[in-house]
């Protein structure tokens, strides 16, 4: 019987991988994590053995030695979309929001229309209206793209976002901004992942961002909402005409 190939290999142990990458969850246990790693160093490819050693590191919670191999590999194939995008997915999964935005930002130099997208709706979810319209700029330079349909969906809601920061004056979108990155902040330090945000308008006129937390009590939103706001006074952001809030999911 003929040895598999090395892709079929990679294919083969990222398939595994994959349902607790996007979960964010150890679906597999510390046994089958370790034995995924040591199958991914006899990857003769070398960007992807370390890859999806990376990853499975990743999954297993260590952060540093999984991103220092992730990065590693795309430092040997940094035009290869897939180490890019599955790295992203990993670390947000994981509540890392900051690295996704760091990865997801120095992405953009391979201009791959899926990592586009992908940037384009985190951006949106931190109400980071100048790198989305980077992205809208780069995506006008490549012409026709093509995107499948959830992408097209996504990108749409994305871009309701945009349009409605782009309303607003640059100070109120940078005090937005400034309220979004704290709230990221207060998930990265309760290791919370918000699934979706979105925008409301009160009859006030005042822009609530909110953040949709599933599985969480009401105590202990509302205990996030009080970490946000004593964080939003401390940064003097009090009188922004807009608002940051944590809100629960459906």
């Amino acid at each position: 019987m003929p040895a598999a190939s090395p892709q079929l290999i990679t294919d083969q142990l990222f398939e595994k991988l994959s349902p607790s990458i996007e979960k964010g969850e150890n679906l597999l246990g510390e046994f089958e994590l370790f034995s995924i790693i040591r199958d991914a160093k006899k990857i003769p490819v070398e960007d992807e053995s370390l890859a999806i050693q990376g990853l499975a590191w990743i999954v297993l919670g260590d952060i540093t030695k999984g991103s220092d191999l992730c990065e590693a590999a795309i430092s040997i194939n940094p035009s290869e979309s897939a180490l890019w995008g599955n790295y992203a997915i990993a670390v947000g999964q994981k509540g890392n929001h900051a690295l996704q935005r760091n990865i997801l930002k120095r992405s953009v130099v391979i201009r791959n229309p899926s990592l586009l997208v992908f940037n384009f709706i985190v951006s949106s979810f931190w109400a980071d209206y100048n790198e989305m319209a980077r992205v809208v700029g780069l995506f006008q330079s490549l012409g026709t793209v093509e995107l499948t349909e959830k992408q097209q969906g996504d990108y749409m809601s994305a871009e309701a976002i945009y349009n409605t920061l782009g309303k607003l004056p640059e100070n109120e979108r940078e005090d937005l901004s400034k309220m979004a990155n704290l709230a990221m902040d207060i998930m990265m330090g309760h290791n919370l992942s918000a699934k979706n945000s979105g925008q409301y308008v009160a009859p006030d006129g005042m822009l609530s961002f909110n953040y949709d937390l599933f599985n969480a009590s009401p105590d202990f939103i509302v205990m996030l909402n009080d970490e946000l706001a004593t964080k939003i006074v401390e940064h003097e952001l009090h009188n922004a005409k807009a608002i940051v809030l944590f809100t629960p999911g459906d």
